[in-house]
């Protein structure tokens, strides 16, 4: 009998996010960024949607998967604040074209870097509202 490892709960949400590419051996990050759209999250990690994948020559998905030479920095564009908490690292673990507004976009599932329980939970609270 195989034992399966329980999945983390998962919200759906619309959070609007910049994404930027950070360097893993520098932490240098680029200029330019991308929009997106988070639209669902769990502690662990999340899923956003993107119109294009290339960023500043590199692709946001084969760059940042876990051995690549990127991470991805989501930096939440809903806060007034530029506080550090606003920015998470994750890399990319699948992605899949999907069709939105009539053009070709992608949805990216990313796993942070490091466990995002208060987004979450902030998340939670107002997806109720």
């Amino acid at each position: 009998m195989a034992f399966f490892k329980l999945r983390s709960q998962r919200i759906s949400v619309e959070v609007p996010v910049k994404i930027f590419l950070k360097r893993k051996d520098s932490g240098k990050v680029t200029s330019d960024c991308r929009q997106a759209s988070l639209i669902k999250i769990s502690k662990g990690g999340a899923c956003f949607l993107i119109d294009s994948m290339i960023l500043e020559g590199s692709h946001i998905f084969f760059s940042t998967q876990e051995n690549q030479e990127n991470h991805i920095l989501l930096k939440r564009d809903d806060s007034v604040e530029d506080r550090e908490n606003n920015k998470i690292t994750a890399h990319s673990v699948w992605m899949d074209s999907v069709t939105k507004d009539e053009k070709q976009a992608f949805k990216v599932g990313v796993k942070f870097t490091e466990s995002q329980d208060e987004l979450f939970a902030e998340l939670k609270k107002s997806s109720r509202s």
